[in-house]
């Protein structure tokens, strides 16, 4: 059982939110996301 944060978790805690929407819509990350949950 996982009992620390995972590697993106990680990674994403230090980005700020608008680089990260800005690096998904720049390299279409959410092509084909129907719904996320």
């Amino acid at each position: 059982m996982n009992k620390g944060k995972y590697v993106f978790s990680q990674v994403i805690s230090v980005l700020d939110p608008n680089d990260f929407k800005k690096c998904v819509d720049r390299y279409k990350g959410n092509y084909k996301v129907l719904d996320f949950t």
